[in-house]
């Protein structure tokens, strides 16, 4: 019984348990301004130190905000263009030599390639 009410608690001030999201945001409640009547200052060094690099922040916020949704509106339409492209029909391969290498026994010229054999080593005497 005591788990149930624990459970129930729980639930009740946690609440259900959801998907993470991201959150938009928002505008302060409080305008930078108030910073310039701080005590203990001049107001100039105030406005200087806490009022302007709060709004570059602000703006900076806003343009990284701009740039992420023009690059999530490029994305989209790359993948929207990569589905309307045809397929090749040409197999590719990482590092894929055997044009080239491993094709022991063809050519061609049409003349055979010597073929390697290994033989084994002799066993050195025990050291």
């Amino acid at each position: 019984m005591k788990y149930v009410i624990l459970a129930g608690a729980l639930y009740f001030c946690c609440g259900p348990i959801e998907n993470a999201s991201a959150q938009a945001i928002k505008k302060p409640t409080v305008s930078p301004y108030l910073n310039l009547a701080r005590r203990g200052s001049n107001p100039a060094i105030n406005y200087y130190n806490l009022v302007k690099p709060e709004f570059a922040f602000r703006s900076a916020l806003k343009q990284l905000e701009e740039d992420a949704r023009e690059t999530d509106q490029t994305i989209s339409e790359l993948r929207e263009a990569s589905e309307q492209l045809p397929a090749t029909g040409h197999a590719a391969g990482f590092q894929n030599h055997l044009k080239y290498f491993g094709n022991l026994g063809s050519s061609s010229r049409g003349t055979p390639r010597a073929q390697f054999t290994t033989t084994p080593r002799p066993k050195s005497g025990g050291r």
